[in-house]
């Protein structure tokens, strides 16, 4: 599908164009961070029920489970959390320390790809949009 320029368009256009086009098939990926709560809220005020996904690594701050709560509770939407995989996150555990990923590029990287690569992957080979 080629995408038409969308840059002429406000906010709540570029929303009601997604929804015209993929219908409910389409996902949002949200970390809650302030920016992403925005987009939600944009969508939810066009009166969209959206499907979010949201990655949790296992190394999150207190603050962002809370902030996940708490917009879980506002608004009406669908949440899909993905983990990184158990057997794979055991590996990696098992060969490095909780505290590894601070001692080199190669073990940062391996940190990242167990616990967001492989789990973003998974989250966006299941959507269509």
């Amino acid at each position: 599908m080629i995408i038409p320029d969308l840059s002429d368009k406000n906010a709540s256009q570029v929303v009601h164009w997604t929804e015209a086009t993929f219908g409910t098939e389409w996902v949002m990926a949200s970390s809650f961070s302030i920016e992403d709560n925005v987009l939600l809220d944009l969508v939810v005020a066009a009166g969209i029920k959206p499907k979010v996904f949201f990655l949790d690594t296992g190394r999150l701050h207190e603050e962002t489970y809370a902030a996940v709560d708490k917009i879980r509770s506002r608004y009406d939407f669908d949440l899909k959390i993905y983990h990184p995989d158990p057997q794979d996150l055991t590996a990696l555990l098992e060969h490095d320390s909780y505290t590894s990923i601070f001692d080199s590029k190669m073990q940062r990287r391996a940190c990242c790809r167990v616990r967001k690569v492989i789990p973003l992957r998974k989250a966006l080979s299941e959507a269509k949009a």
